[in-house]
Parts: C-alpha cells; structure tokens; sequence
C-alpha cells in the first residue's frame, strides 16, 4: 500500500514543471547570478585627489596611494565641482594636499591634507578602505620623522634601534584547511534555502487532497493514517535528496566547489530532508487553505534566509539577530555545510547540527500526526 503511494506520488511530481523550475532552474540561476557578481569580482577604491603642491614630496605621497591594483589614483582639478559631486551621491571622495606641503615637512613643521567623504552609509563601505590607506600612510611619515629625530641624537646605535622598535611584534597568518571564496557561501546558501520550496508543493498537494475528497475516500478503505503520511512524505525526501545533490553538484562541476568530506555531505543533507519535509508536513496538517499554506512557506522560507544567514554573514548583524539565528533549521544547516566544504569538518564536527535537524525533525513529526486527525475532519466527502 504504501509502495503504491510513493509510486503515484514520484510520478505526479515528474510532471509538474512548476515544481522542477523552483526547486532546480531558480536556485541554479540564482547560484549563476550572484556568483558572476561576486565570485570572482576583484574590487577596486578609486582615490581622488587634487595635488596643489606639485613637489617632488606630493608626488611621493601620491604615489603612496596606489600601492596594490586594488587602488587607483583619479587626479582632479576643480575641488568645487568635485565636493557638489559628493554632496549629490555621485562621489565619495577627494583628498587635497594644500600648498607648502614639501616646505612644511622639510622645515620639521605638519603639513594638513584635507579629506573630504561621503558620510552617507552606502558609501562607507568604499570610503573605510581609502580613509584607513591615507591614515596609514601619514603614519608611515610620521614613524619616519622619529627615526631620523632618534637617530640624529643617539650617539649610541643600539639604544637607537632598540627606541625605534616596536613594543610588541604582532605575526598575523591565516588558518583555514580548505580554500574560502564566496562560492563556498553562495552554493550551500541557496541550496539551503531552496530546498524550503518544498513546502509550499507539499502543502499544496495535502490540501487539494483534503479539499477535493480524496482523502475522505481512501480513508474509507482499509489505508492507516500512518500509511497514509508515509506514503505521501516518502516522495518529498526523495526530491528533496535529488534537489540537494543536483544542485551541490552543479557547484561542484561548474565552480569547482570543494566539497569536503563526502560522508558528511551526504548525513547531513539526509537530516536536513527530513527536517524540512517534516516542517512540510505540519505546515499542511495546521493551516486551513492553501492561500494561507504557501503565506506561512514564504515567511518560513525567506525570513529564515535573511535571520540564519543565508543572504548576509551574520558576523556583521546585531546580536539579537544572532541570538535569533540559532534556533532556525537554515542556519545550522548553512553552518554544517560551510564547516565540511572550508574547515574540513567530520560527522564529530558537526554534531551539534546534526542533533539540532534531528531534535527538529522529532517534533515536527510528532506534531503532524498529532495535526492529522483535525486534518482529515477537514475532509470533503
């Protein structure tokens, strides 16, 4: 009985093209898009300045400003023009070096540059970087003048270095196992998140059910309820599992995803299945018409992606964002995968994800057998 509905279900799910365009087409392209956007996308400041000093030690300094590809000089010449620009959101910066500059550091006196910036918050972002250049720059300067200062009045040369030494050495190195790009996030982020669609075709198809009486009348034979939802939830695994793995895939073949430890992969995207289609299954047996089903999916499945982290690193949320993350199935999803494919994580790693999907999946089943008896009251004869 049960192998009858699993049948009748994959093959209901087979036709609808609707279906396979949310839970394949529409996450790969989404994958395609924002990893066009951001995958490989090399940022560049633009550092406008104006140079009224023109002297071999403006130049220099100038010169300073473009230390790497990432920064680009951009020489102006009218400071009015270039303020009014910024004033109206078509700027973000201009730094002057005043008249007397050369003459000022020569003569031992300090010189003034002036930087002007847009103060607005969608700037601050390409502003930051250039501010904390020129901040660095003219402390490069200023460490030079105390070196030449000790140096010129210091008879003794080691007491000179031992001055001029900083106090505390700071040895930055990175630590990670595999290679971190924006692909490691964007692949497992989407994935998560569309895998979610499932609920409203879950949902849909419960309640045409309830609605149209079929199920009052395979109720009518011999079918438990138990039958009756497994056979019914088995199908939805099985796409769901299809959906994950397409979709890891197509990261891993298109994008070169490293993957990490295939085992893990594979435990976790069977926990999440179940957590999700298990959410799909309550979601169904609780709500009252479809119009109000699929309202419930979209705030599920999108205001889980923007809370547990699938849009924005949480990193840089507030903490009652943070706070509200951990108890959404997306972000310890997204966390397991990003473990297992950036840090080498194993099952033992990602146990608390595991135990989390799995604590999840218990009460949502137990919720909807629960939900099924006023489930199936709703059914019309």
């Amino acid at each position: 009985m049960i192998g009858a509905f699993i049948k009748k279900e994959l093959k209901r799910m087979s036709k609808e093209r609707g279906m396979f365009f949310f839970l394949i087409i529409l996450p790969i392209l989404f994958i395609v898009m924002f990893s066009t956007i951001l995958g490989n996308q090399n940022y560049t400041f633009q550092v406008h300045y104006i140079d009224q000093d023109h002297t071999a030690l403006s130049k220099d300094f100038i010169h300073h400003l473009s230390p790497s590809k990432t920064f680009k000089v951009v020489k102006e010449s009218d400071e009015k023009e270039v303020l009014a620009q910024i004033k109206k959101g078509k700027g973000t910066n201009l730094l002057i070096i005043d008249k007397g500059f050369e003459s000022s550091i020569k003569s031992g006196q300090s010189p003034t540059l002036h930087f002007y910036y847009d103060k607005n918050q969608s700037s601050a972002q390409e502003v930051a970087p250039i501010k904390t250049l020129v901040e660095n720059i003219i402390n490069g300067y200023n460490q030079a003048k105390i070196q030449t200062f000790v140096q010129s009045h210091s008879k003794n040369v080691t007491e000179a270095q031992s001055v001029l030494s900083p106090s505390i050495d700071l040895k930055s190195k990175a630590v990670s196992v595999k290679e971190v790009n924006a692909i490691t996030s964007i692949v497992p982020g989407y994935t998560v998140m569309f895998v979610f669609f499932m609920l409203m075709s879950m949902s849909r198809t419960f309640i045409k059910e309830r609605d149209s009486g079929m199920l009052a009348r395979l109720y009518a034979t011999s079918i438990t309820r138990f039958q009756y939802t497994f056979g019914m939830w088995i199908p939805c695994v099985i796409v769901v599992l299809i959906q994950i793995a397409v979709l890891l895939g197509f990261g891993y073949f298109a994008y070169h995803l490293n993957l990490g430890n295939i085992p893990s992969i594979i435990v976790l995207s069977f926990i999440l299945t179940l957590a999700v289609t298990t959410l799909g299954l309550v979601i169904s047996f609780y709500t009252k018409s479809e119009q109000m089903a699929i309202g419930i999916t979209q705030i599920i499945t999108m205001g889980g992606a923007a809370l547990g982290g699938l849009w924005v690193p949480l990193d840089i949320m507030p903490k009652s964002i943070q706070t509200i993350a951990h108890f959404l199935p997306q972000y310890w999803a997204q966390t397991g995968y990003v473990n297992i494919m950036t840090r080498g994580a194993t099952l033992a790693d990602i146990l608390p994800t595991l135990y989390y999907l799995i604590g999840f999946s218990i009460v949502c089943f137990i919720l909807a057998l629960v939900g099924f008896k006023n489930f199936f009251r709703g059914a019309t004869n």
